[in-house]
């Protein structure tokens, strides 16, 4: 039974592993587009549209829209306690939605595609920047 749980807690160290690399990768990216947009905000003035953007996305924190039309919360912002291995915790950036295959996802507000890219292991992956807010949509079919 010891060797079972052993082999077992090793399996899952493995895919929470995984998981944290897919999620570096992700938030490398984040990190080079807002070192991007860093270097062209000095070149450019900010419009007032983007400001307004910028501003809206802001104010609406809290009330934003679904990027799907029914779903579950799988994963909360912030630290949390691992699912199974009770003395683990992961850090998530994020919230997770997971909704059903094949539904259509969209943006929270309007913005601009920033970048569309593949991750081994979590399918697609789309940055929108609203203003100075950016939002990931991870793992799309």
């Amino acid at each position: 039974m010891v060797r079972v749980l052993t082999s077992k807690e090793k399996q899952l160290k493995k895919e929470l592993e995984s998981k944290k690399r897919i999620v570096e990768k992700i938030q490398s990216e984040i990190t080079r587009l807002i070192e991007e947009e860093r270097k062209s905000s000095r070149k450019s003035e900010v419009t007032p549209e983007r400001k307004l953007d910028g501003d809206s996305f802001s104010e609406n924190k809290g009330r934003l829209p679904w990027p799907v039309d029914k779903g579950v919360i799988t994963s909360h912002f912030g630290l949390q306690k691992h699912p199974v291995l009770k003395y683990l915790t992961e850090e998530n950036i994020g919230i997770e939605i997971t909704g059903d295959k094949n539904m259509k996802v969209r943006s929270v507000f309007q913005g601009e595609v920033m970048r569309v890219f593949a991750i081994s292991g979590a399918n697609m992956t789309v940055i929108i920047r609203h203003g100075k807010f950016l939002t990931v949509y991870a793992n799309l079919i």
